[in-house]
C-alpha cells in the first residue's frame, strides 16, 4: 500500500535501529526517503538493503554529522533539490556518552549536546524553513529518551545511533529534557505555520 506515495521523508541517525526501520517503513509505503548516518559506508549499505527487496530505488544515502550545522543545511538542500519537496522529518540521531559526574570531560559533554540537542534543533529548523517556504503542512518529529523525564543511574549499553558504537559514560538527561521542552514550547496553537515539532 503506497500510503506515502509522492511524499519526501528525511530521517537522521538511520544507519541501524529505529531510524533504519523508519526508513524501511516509509519506503515500503511509497515515500522517497533520505537516510542519514554519520558513517558513509553504513549509510550506503543501509539504503541498498532497504531498496533491494522493493525492486526500486526509494531510499537515498545522505551521510553527515548532524552536529555540523552547515553539513545538515547542505543535506537538506541536496535532498529537496532531488525530491522536489519535503513532507516529514524525523530527528532520530542521538548518542550517549557515559562517564562519572566528577570525571566527565568538556569534550564529551560538547559532543553529547552537539549531536543530541544542537543536531535535533537545527534539523528541525532547516525542515521548518523549507516546509514554510513551500507552504507544505509537514511533520517534524524529534526523538528523545526516557531520561528526559526520569534519571537512570548507570544506564548502560546504549548504542551510538550515529556511529554504531557503544560508549561508557554519563546518560543524556539534559539533552533529552531540552528536546522535550522545545517540543512543548512549539505546540500547534503557537505555530501559525502549522509546521511544528512533535516528540
Amino acid at each position: 500500500m503506497n500510503t506515502f506515495a509522492g511524499k519526501a521523508v528525511l530521517v537522521t541517525g538511520a544507519g541501524a535501529g529505529i531510524g533504519y526501520a523508519l526508513c524501511q517503513a516509509f519506503a515500503s509505503a511509497g515515500a522517497t526517503v533520505a537516510l542519514n548516518d554519520i558513517d558513509p559506508t553504513l549509510c550506503q549499505t543501509a539504503a541498498q538493503q532497504i531498496n533491494a527487496p522493493l525492486g526500486v530505488e526509494r531510499v537515498y544515502p545522505y551521510a553527515c554529522d548532524v552536529a555540523d550545522v552547515e553539513a545538515v543545511r547542505l543535506m537538506f538542500q541536496r535532498f529537496v533539490g532531488a525530491a522536489g519537496r519535503l513532507d516529514i522529518v524525523v530527528a532520530n540521531a542521538g548518542i550517549t556518552n557515559y562517564g562519572g559526574f566528577l570525571t566527565y570531560t568538556p569534550e564529551a559533554f560538547d559532543r553529547l549536546m552537539g549531536v543530541n540537542l544542537r543536531g535535533s534543533f537545527f534539523t528541525a529548523q532547516n525542515a521548518a524553513r523549507i516546509m514554510i517556504d513551500a507552504h507544505i503542512p509537514g511533520r517534524i518529529i524529534l526523538k528523545s529518551s526516557v531520561t528526559g523525564i526520569q534519571a537512570h543511574m548507570n544506564l548502560g549499553g546504549v548504542r551510538d545511533h550515529q556511529s554504531g558504537h557503544s560508549d561508557d559514560g554519563e546518560n543524556h538527561c539534559a539533552g533529552s529534557g531540552q528536546i522535550r521542552h522545545y517540543c512543548q514550547r512549539h505546540q500547534p496553537r503557537r505555530d501559525p505555520h502549522r509546521t511544528h515539532p512533535a516528540r
